[in-house]
């Protein structure tokens, strides 16, 4: 007989004789397994917890997240004011919280979220939209499962209303290998991750006659650039003559996750080599939801900035003076030479 050891699922009431496969921190199934006894030993490492402050709370004197009274830092949502309020600056019955931060996943895996509330509440993790209820008992709602990624930190925005009676909200989560519990302070942040920015960087001009055109892009970002999610459905690269072109994806530098990136991408010639033709001006634009960082915020669609294709002026030969003796003197014509042939 086998099973998969984890930090949940271990009876120590029982004598065991069997064996056991083994999993990491994120129950990912190790190849290896040993065989345990009644005598044998084992010890369980609990999956690393992080270092979270809480979630920024804001609380309003109305039901509809205006009139703001009181700023603070909340180590968990875990709520009971009774048929008070939060604080005495606060009417009871008809007020609202707002919490917002980033939540940190201990698993890979698909996590359910739950708000129990008296009244309303909506949850969003990512900006999605994941549990809507409007005037309630204090009951319990249950999300629909998204998975999360171990280590890496997901926005996090709780809104909650008061309309009358008990005042009642709590927050809690639950994964495979996760009970049912209150979110603990360890794995919430009262800062919120930002999107991704993009910086052109000063292009100059393609070279006439070549094939194609490359450029860098600059990627910035408080935690850090997805350096995987950089492709070649980035940037779209136009003009005013009907050049429409998806730029594709060079390279990344640095290599890895992390910010800055400046990235490099190359568009092909309108007509195969660049010339007077092409003359003109191209918009650069990042492409909405297509760069993000390691907190899954995504960059949103702007224009970078232009760059010019231009010729260079076209000259009119040469000035030849043509004189009547072999030591230039005696000047007899001037006149312009198209070339020297």
């Amino acid at each position: 007989m086998e099973n998969n050891l984890s930090k949940n699922n271990l009876d120590t009431s029982q004598q065991l004789s069997q064996n056991v496969n083994l999993l990491n921190a994120s129950d990912t199934l190790l190849n290896q397994s040993l065989r345990l006894s009644s005598s044998s030993q084992v010890i369980i490492l609990a999956a690393p917890s992080g270092t979270g402050d809480g979630l920024r709370g804001e609380y309003y004197d109305n039901i509809d997240f205006t009139n703001l009274k009181l700023t603070r830092t909340d180590a968990n949502v875990n709520f009971d004011f009774g048929s008070g309020s939060p604080d005495s600056s606060i009417g009871a019955d008809t007020f609202s919280i707002r919490w917002t931060g980033q939540v940190e996943a201990q698993f890979n895996e698909a996590y359910t979220f739950y708000t129990t509330t008296d009244d309303g509440v909506k949850l969003f993790i990512n900006d999605q939209l994941l549990i809507s209820r409007g005037d309630q008992a204090a009951t319990e709602a249950a999300s629909t499962a998204i998975t999360l990624a171990a280590g890496q930190k997901y926005n996090i925005r709780l809104e909650y209303y008061e309309n009358g009676g008990l005042a009642v909200s709590r927050l809690a989560w639950s994964s495979a290998s996760q009970a049912k519990q209150i979110i603990p302070q360890s794995q919430l942040f009262s800062s919120v991750s930002t999107a991704p920015t993009a910086l052109l960087n000063s292009p100059i001009s393609p070279t006439s006659g070549t094939t194609s055109y490359d450029f860098t892009v600059s990627y910035n970002d408080d935690t850090g650039i997805n350096v995987s999610s950089l492709d070649s459905t980035d940037i779209r690269v136009t003009n005013t003559n009907g050049f429409n072109q998806l730029a594709t994806f060079v390279s990344a530098t640095p290599s890895g996750n992390g910010t800055p990136r400046t990235a490099t991408y190359r568009i092909t010639a309108p007509g195969g080599t660049w010339d007077a033709a092409d003359i003109g001006s191209y918009t650069v634009a990042l492409q909405a939801n297509q760069v993000s960082d390691i907190s899954d915020n995504f960059a949103a669609a702007s224009n970078l900035g232009n760059f010019q294709f231009i010729l260079p002026s076209g000259g009119n030969g040469l000035r030849g003076e043509y004189y009547d003796n072999i030591d230039f003197t005696n000047l007899k014509l001037t006149r312009t030479d198209a070339n020297v042939n």
